[in-house]
């Protein structure tokens, strides 16, 4: 029996979608650690954002104050962000064998997914905080680095 060309391809699609589907959650059950007391906290700013508050009314919420936020930002050095990614990364590691590519194409993942939540976040602090002058202390070039110094690519 032959197989049409275009029932092929629609079942490459439908894998290709299944195993990005995959990868993304894999990838973001693990990387909610390194960040989880900032992502908690931009979590329950989009509630409030989502429920109709506007952006510049944020920061008069005591749980979303600009003091507090400022507290949570200093917790996150690229000292204590390398160490929680370097955690993520030891852990994920084990998942995959040697011979497998997948270890690469999961940490290329999860450098692009955690660059994204990182920039999401900024994108919010300027939104909702425009006058606080409020940013991480660590830069995306700083989190290639880390990713660059595990990633099996070189």
């Amino acid at each position: 029996a032959v197989v049409s060309t275009q029932s092929t391809g629609k079942f490459r699609t439908s894998c290709h979608k299944k195993y990005k589907e995959s990868l993304e959650q894999y990838v973001k059950s693990y990387l909610g650690t390194p960040l989880d007391k900032i992502n908690l906290f931009f979590e329950g700013v989009k509630q409030k954002l989502s429920s109709g508050v506007r952006h510049h009314e944020i920061g008069f919420y005591s749980e979303f104050s600009k003091q507090k936020l400022k507290a949570l930002i200093s917790d996150y050095s690229i000292k204590e962000v390398k160490k929680g990614l370097e955690s993520v990364m030891k852990k994920i590691e084990k998942h995959f064998t040697k011979e497998q590519n997948l270890f690469t194409v999961a940490c290329l993942t999860m450098q692009a997914e955690f660059i994204k939540q990182v920039e999401g976040h900024e994108d919010l602090m300027k939104q909702c905080y425009p006058d606080a002058g409020l940013k991480f202390s660590f830069t995306v070039a700083q989190i290639h680095a880390v990713f660059d110094g595990k990633s099996p690519r070189h």
